[in-house]
């Protein structure tokens, strides 16, 4: 079970992902204590509908987007929108991946 304040917590990271940048459901886990959260952290990403969270700046640890399709949709549309190129539904990480460390 996924307690209110772990969510609350992946939401201020996902808040902190600049424009234009993506960060991974990897990468978030590390900062909340380990890669072992990773799975949780992409059921909180998922579930995201709240608009001041910007759950798209969030893919896979190879840059893959979201697995749903409807929510793939509109990740790369939003994602194209902050100039973020996307090839076969995935980013390139080193040009514009966001790290927190």
């Amino acid at each position: 079970m996924i307690n209110e304040e772990f969510v609350e917590k992946v939401y201020d990271c996902v808040r902190l992902i600049p424009f234009g940048k993506v960060s991974t459901f990897c990468e978030i886990a590390k900062v909340l204590g380990g890669r072992y959260h990773s799975l949780k952290v992409r059921k909180v990403v998922n579930k995201v509908n709240i608009a001041s969270i910007p759950f798209y700046r969030v893919v896979d640890r190879d840059g893959g987007l979201q697995k749903d399709s409807r929510r793939r949709r509109l990740q790369k549309s939003m994602l194209e929108l902050e100039s973020v190129e996307v090839c076969g539904n995935k980013v390139d990480l080193q040009k514009y991946g966001f790290y927190f460390w």
